[in-house]
């Protein structure tokens, strides 16, 4: 199990930092697409959802404590997704509030990996991914035009 650990850790921590990065490459080469937006949208989605997976499966206690809070994260999540696909028939959105959030959760399951819970990084992450993820939903009801340059319900 430790080899299984050090290896998700391993690929866990090169793709946080590949997707961190890979969209500010591409704005400043200006390589940016429509069809990257979207594909970096649904990817991100799903690696959430796979890492969630991969969570439950090394941390069994943690999932037992905190799973309820998770859950709720998800549902929003794929409801959020859901929304999205069927109401503005649009996949890709990089809210700031959804950047900042991946980018929390993402030091908080490196941080785990390596250190060792630490419940401030998880309700932050959580509230944070509440509050995205209620974002987007919002986001879609209320803006009229809803793309991958959307930024926030506010502006």
């Amino acid at each position: 199990m430790i080899i299984i650990s050090l290896l998700f850790a391993i690929l866990f921590t090169f793709s946080w930092l590949s997707d961190t990065v890979d969209g500010l490459i591409a704005r400043i080469l200006k390589q940016s697409t429509d069809f990257g937006a979207k594909f970096d949208s649904i990817t991100d989605d799903v690696g959430a959802i796979f890492l969630l997976f991969e969570a439950y499966l090394l941390f069994p206690d943690l999932t037992k404590e905190y799973g309820s809070y998770v859950i709720v994260s998800i549902f929003l999540l794929i409801f959020g997704y859901l929304f999205r696909v069927f109401k503005a028939k649009n996949v890709g959105m990089h809210l700031i509030s959804s950047k900042i959030t991946a980018l929390l959760l993402g030091f908080f399951f490196f941080y785990l990996l390596y250190f060792g819970f630490n419940p401030y990084l998880f309700w932050t992450g959580i509230i944070l991914s509440y509050l995205s993820n209620i974002e987007v939903i919002l986001v879609t009801i209320f803006k009229k035009k809803v793309d991958e340059n959307t930024k926030s319900l506010f502006f």
